[in-house]
């Protein structure tokens, strides 16, 4: 999540859209009351006098551009030309950003990483996005632990069906035991080796 208040505020908006639009896919009455209360707000708040785009707030902004591409359906009519003014200012970054959550929108966390880089694109996050490889980073390292978990699930594989059931209902010092021979066994096996 972005440190700075107003990325912040872009940020969550973002996110509210996307749990909005994802289910009222699935509700057609609730489709219905989000779209009679958006534009309720555009209209109360004045949307449709607006004739610059400062005087629309970023959050409510990113907010209205990303359902609209988020949903396919367009704004309400009271902010369509306020929206034309940020629209035409966005830049390929942020329209690519914005594409990328339309694509994400039922996966949370690339959801996220797409509205970073809209907010980064905008120069409102682009410390969160600078963290980004490192991230990446860790999902190498998580491949290194995938592939060691996979060498002990093979490990615990050559104990027989029953050997593993008894395990699992064996009170916690049995289970001690039962280690220890294990350990012995093996230090046996390889001292004979040797």
């Amino acid at each position: 999540m972005p440190t700075r208040r107003e990325a912040k505020d872009a940020y969550d908006a973002l996110e509210q859209v996307r749990v909005e639009v994802v289910g009222s896919r699935f509700m057609n009455g609730v489709n219905a009351n989000l779209r009679a209360k958006l534009s309720e707000e555009c209209e109360s708040e004045g949307y449709d006098r607006m004739t610059r785009k400062d005087q629309l707030p970023i959050d409510k902004a990113l907010a209205l551009l990303a359902r609209e591409r988020i949903s396919g359906e367009a704004p309400p009519e009271g902010a369509r030309r306020v929206l034309n003014l940020w629209r035409d200012t966005l830049g390929d970054t942020a329209d690519q950003a914005l594409s990328e959550m339309t694509t994400a929108q039922d996966d949370q966390t690339a959801f996220a990483r797409a509205s970073r880089k809209l907010l980064a694109a905008l120069d409102l996050a682009e410390a969160e996005v600078d963290t980004e490889p490192d991230d990446n980073s860790e999902d190498g390292d998580d491949g290194g632990e995938q592939s060691g978990s996979q060498d002990n699930s093979q490990d615990g594989d050559g104990k027989s069906e029953s050997e593993q059931e008894s395990m699992l209902g064996a009170q916690p010092e049995e289970m001690e035991g039962e280690a220890a021979d294990d350990d012995g066994t093996d230090s046996e096996e390889d001292a004979g080796r040797g």
